[in-house]
């Protein structure tokens, strides 16, 4: 008899007991393979262009919707920048009404330093679109004065009511 407190159950099975199953775990094995397909349809050809364009992107979209939705902003941006198509992230911000745009903006703004040219400079651009969009012009400008951008500075001044950047 074991003493008090002790329970019966062998070991192997009270760890096993204790195990539950992760429910985004299905969502992020779906992620890796539409990322792997995208990877494997990536030739010039229009076959695996109209494949990736009208099979996988539509459901990239809706993967990169629910993580957005379900406070998984950063496994969205990873996804999009796998595929190359940061720019879905504008359109999808028109779509949501609330999305944490502060923070997606910090993590593609944080990556950048890591992507080389000219993808960095893409990754900067949308977290000024982003900025923009949510009426954030001082961050805008920020964004714009790292990619020695002068027309989209006179861009963000001109979109001001007093013309001061708010």
């Amino acid at each position: 008899m074991p003493p008090a407190g002790v329970t019966d159950i062998p070991v192997k099975d009270a760890a096993a007991s204790e195990i539950k199953p992760d429910p985004d775990y299905e969502f992020r094995r779906k992620a890796l393979d539409l990322v792997e397909d995208w990877q494997k349809h990536d030739s010039d050809s229009q076959e695996d262009k109209k494949h990736r364009e009208e099979t996988i992107l539509p459901k990239i979209k809706e993967l990169v919707i629910h993580n957005l939705n379900h406070n998984a902003e950063i496994e969205a941006c990873d996804i999009l920048m796998e595929i190359e198509r940061i720019d879905l992230l504008k359109e999808m911000a028109q779509k949501l009404e609330h999305l944490d745009y502060e923070r997606i903006c910090l993590y593609i703004l944080s990556c950048a330093p890591f992507i080389p040219d000219p993808e960095n400079i893409t990754l900067i651009d949308m977290a000024r679109d982003l900025y923009m969009h949510f009426g954030k012009n001082i961050e805008a400008l920020r964004c714009a004065m790292r990619t020695n951008n002068t027309s989209a500075i006179e861009k963000i001044f001109g979109s001001t009511t007093d013309g001061y950047a708010s």
